[in-house]
């Protein structure tokens, strides 16, 4: 036994073999399933907020049609909206959502001239149709760019 002591240190033992391309292969389809449950995940996510800020919007502004909230009020209600969804800093001209086309920051402006004009001062009166007319475009800029 003496004899084969020093012929076994030469000995190498076995390594383990490479990972083979089947497995590095099969845990692709499996990343790739994670990677698009997280996407539809966060699409899902910013969907519901946005249903959401659009049907609070149109609880509003049925509130405004039955009489239980002022045109003064149901300005500030939008505004409020519009600027907690769209993240915005300030609800101003010249300070549109982010993503909003160059061809749409003429019709922000528009919009939001017409919702400081109800805003302020506060005994501003406007007729129904324009306030319906606020609501409405409050809703697509919500759909369109949140």
């Amino acid at each position: 036994m003496a004899e084969l002591a020093p012929a076994l240190v030469d000995i190498i033992g076995p390594s383990a073999p490479p990972p083979a391309v089947s497995e590095v292969a099969s845990a692709l389809p499996t990343l790739g399933l994670l990677l698009l449950a997280a996407s539809l995940a966060v699409w899902w996510w910013r969907g519901r907020q946005r249903r959401r800020a659009v049907q609070q919007l149109k609880k509003l502004h049925q509130s405004f049609r039955s009489g239980a909230l002022s045109g003064h009020d149901a300005a500030y209600q939008i505004a409020s909206a519009l600027r907690r969804q769209l993240k915005l800093v300030r609800l101003a001209t010249g300070m549109p959502p982010r993503h909003l086309p160059e061809q749409d920051r003429a019709n922000w402006d528009d919009f939001v001239q017409r919702l400081d004009q109800l805003r302020y001062p506060p005994g501003s009166a406007q007729e129904a149709a324009t306030i319906d007319a606020l609501f409405g475009q409050a809703q697509v800029w919500l759909r369109r760019y949140d």
